[in-house]
């Protein structure tokens, strides 16, 4: 009796699991035919994600389905790639370490990439003075701690060299950002 009651149980647990999984891939189609794809697209774009990404999107939608709404989202994504692509955009990545993923149309990828490379050169020259400050504010407990004149003299020597080294730093930043 036991075994046959085991047996209607793992029948039961597989047919539950039958339905669950039927009714999970119901909802994901009904989800994605309510996608806003443009939307989706459009954000995609703003952000850089490269088309592969509509790979994603077919494996959780079925790839049967894809022509309904490729289209759309790749409409959607090259309007996000148009507000990803200006540089002052690509100035903020640069200088944020944020990669780029050749996503721009080749019509404004030369503008973006310079503009790219000013932010990378500038978060450089950030980092560099960070360093800077550091060094400077070492030098200045030194020469507290000094106790000949001479130390004292050779200390804000170098200080004084790593302060211009700063300033001209900055001077770059400065144009750097404009």
């Amino acid at each position: 009796m036991k075994h046959f009651e085991l047996s209607l149980m793992a029948i039961g647990l597989g047919f539950s699991l039958l339905l669950a999984a039927g009714c999970a891939l119901t909802t994901d189609t009904v989800q994605c035919s309510k996608r806003d794809w443009y939307e989706l697209g459009r954000r995609d774009g703003a952000q850089g994600q490269a088309l592969d990404k509509i790979d994603q999107y077919a494996g959780e939608c079925g790839r049967s389905s894809m022509s309904e709404w490729q289209t759309i989202y790749v409409n959607g994504r090259n309007a996000g790639l148009v507000e990803y692509c200006l540089p002052e955009n690509a100035f903020e990545l640069g200088r944020t370490a944020i990669p780029y993923w050749n996503v721009c149309p080749s019509t404004s990828e030369p503008s973006f990439l310079a503009a790219y490379r000013k932010g990378q050169n500038s978060l450089a020259l950030e980092s560099e003075n960070r360093k800077l400050d550091q060094q400077i504010a070492i030098l200045a407990d030194q020469k507290n701690h000094a106790g000949s004149g001479f130390d004292k003299r050779r200390i804000e020597k170098e200080m004084m060299q790593l302060k211009k080294l700063r300033a001209q730093n900055t001077q770059k930043l400065n144009k750097s950002s404009e």
